[in-house]
């Protein structure tokens, strides 16, 4: 599936990091993850979670310099049905790193007389 924003502006998800000195070697290790939520109503048909958007009027308070309250980040956290994305089927080489192009994104045909399109684990598109 490919899940998008309806005019092309980049989703900002919601991300943490840390680090850590090896202290033998000096080496820094960095981890990271994309935070998820339980899913709006575009996502709820695919998955059981989906990643935190983070709108734009969010962008301080989760990237700000200073520490947030607590409270208030985690009122980010919920899923957010302000949030518009476009859903639909693409072929299953989109899952496959050797494959690359603009045609991994391409729409597939929706089968006739079902809207919204299949969700994730349907048949009908496991087998794309």
């Amino acid at each position: 599936m490919r899940i998008h924003d309806p005019d092309e502006r980049p989703l900002v998800l919601a991300g943490l990091w840390t680090g850590r000195q090896d202290a033998e070697s000096g080496v820094w290790h960095r981890t990271f993850t994309i935070v998820t939520t339980t899913p709006n109503d575009a996502l709820r048909d695919l998955h059981d979670r989906m990643p935190v958007v983070v709108e734009e009027d969010a962008w301080d308070r989760w990237l700000g310099s200073e520490p947030a309250d607590p409270g208030e980040l985690l009122g980010l956290l919920v899923p957010d049905e302000r949030v518009a994305l476009e859903i639909y089927p693409v072929v299953r080489d989109v899952n496959d790193v050797r494959r690359d192009g603009p045609g991994l994104i391409e729409p597939l045909p929706t089968p006739t007389g079902q809207t919204p399109p299949p969700g994730l684990f349907d048949a009908s598109v496991a087998d794309r």
